[in-house]
């Protein structure tokens, strides 16, 4: 019987590290989904320049990023 304790204890392990790894992936590709949906808008709808949708992913990419960092920071804590 411990060994199905165990086992039910790394299953549990395995999944909130699966939830974390997931929620980490979700906190970075939203902000730069977000910024290329936002940049594509005003470049075809607004006639702005190509480079405003090159700036809007780089700006999508750093909050990913940053938002990445305060997930961890939060998590390992």
């Amino acid at each position: 019987m411990p060994l199905l304790k165990s086992s039910m204890g790394n299953n549990k392990k395995i999944g909130k590290a699966l939830v974390s790894f997931t929620q980490v992936g979700l906190t970075v590709i939203s902000p730069i989904i977000a910024c290329l949906i936002i940049g594509r808008a005003l470049t075809t709808h607004f006639g702005c320049p190509n480079y405003v949708l090159v700036i809007s992913i780089v700006i999508g990419a750093v909050s990913g990023f940053i938002s990445m960092i305060k997930f961890l920071l939060k998590v390992t804590k």
